[in-house]
């Protein structure tokens, strides 16, 4: 076995290999050891293919039905199959089309593998294949890209965007709470753009909209997490914070959140946020309790001298007993002047007579 085969079937390595990291991009966190022997057989099948036949043609269609075999290894629908198939292979058709323009010394027929194009120029038309995987990975992001869908197939060249939308509530939707020892308030958070199978924590915490200051109550902070994994790219989550609002009458609160890609537990990755003080969505208003009084009956008397102690009776009943008597004696005493005047009368009229 001399170099040019060894380079050749080096190249082919590379070739897969790109294979495998755009099949990373269409199928998330999907590999196992099927799929990867899938990968194997279409490495051999398309180096056997090459070395047997020797043509353009040949290769390339051996190509396409090692990328066929890899495809239906995934068991998706055919639009990701057709998909898949098509952008590698006129990529790779792309990738050996260039160094023949440039690289013209190269296309020699004398090769082991009797391949027209020559071994050197099937290494650098892979290789350019490799380095265009690796360059569009790391600067663009691609192992973050959105699902390849027919609606998204140039997505596969931005970077994943989380939109988050919130809504800060009580218990029963109102978005004015009476203060109170224990109050809850509800956060509803709308997520778009999540990516499926991925989990993420959700942490929010309560601030002053007066002050621009972080909630504290008994010395700690009022926040809270909430942590899942997607389901669906755009998901409604809720997160709850109760506290002690006694204090809190006549302020507003606005409810802060974050969002943690949770793939690598111990460095969590912050996708979105939304922290806008002034959000009217976000706040919710805290009412003073108003002061309770007890309102007097009207036409009744309010009655302010202490009930009679043991003994009071007694007395009563003395100052009773000397009142009838003051007006027994008062009302005798008028009966007597009254005969009296009478009885003079009389006499008086009687000496008028007698004269």
């Amino acid at each position: 076995m001399n170099i040019h085969l060894i380079t050749y079937l080096t190249s082919k390595l590379f070739w897969i290999y790109t294979v495998f990291r755009y099949n990373t991009i269409l199928y998330p966190k999907n590999e196992d050891t099927q799929k990867l022997f899938a990968y194997f057989c279409a490495y051999l099948l398309s180096c056997w293919g090459s070395m047997q036949w020797g043509t353009m043609y040949g290769d390339l269609i051996f190509e396409l039905i090692a990328l066929l075999i890899i495809t239906v290894a995934y068991q998706a629908d055919w639009q990701h199959h057709v998909w898949n198939t098509l952008m590698v292979y006129i990529m790779g058709i792309l990738c050996d089309g260039i160094p023949i323009v440039f690289f013209q010394r190269y296309a020699v027929a004398r090769n082991p593998v009797h391949h027209h194009m020559g071994p050197g120029t099937i290494v650098m038309g892979n290789f350019i294949f490799f380095l265009l995987e690796v360059i569009i990975e790391r600067k663009v992001g691609v192992k973050r890209s959105y699902y390849i869908k027919n609606r998204h197939w140039l997505a596969m060249l931005t970077e994943r965007k989380i939109s988050i939308h919130t809504t800060a509530t009580d218990k029963n939707g109102k978005k004015e709470i009476e203060a109170g020892k224990d109050l809850t308030i509800v956060d509803t958070v709308t997520l778009e753009g999540l990516e499926i199978g991925t989990k993420y924590k959700l942490s929010g915490w309560q601030m002053i909209k007066e002050e621009n200051a972080k909630l504290i109550i008994d010395g700690k902070e009022v926040t809270n997490d909430y942590e899942f994994t997607a389901d669906k790219e755009n998901m409604e989550v809720q997160i709850e914070f109760t506290f002690d609002g006694n204090t809190l009458g006549g302020k507003q609160l606005v409810t802060f959140e974050e969002l943690y890609d949770m793939t690598n537990p111990e460095e969590p990755k912050k996708v979105t946020e939304h922290k806008d003080i002034n959000d009217e969505g976000q706040t919710v208003t805290i009412k003073e309790v108003p002061e309770t009084s007890t309102p007097e009956t009207p036409g009744t008397t309010t009655k302010t001298s202490n009930p009679p102690k043991t003994g009071d009776t007694a007395n009563a009943a003395l100052w009773i007993a000397i009142l009838v008597l003051s007006a027994a004696g008062i009302t005798g005493v008028r009966i007597w002047n009254k005969k009296k005047q009478v009885k003079r009368l009389g006499i008086e009229e009687k000496k008028e007579e007698k004269e």
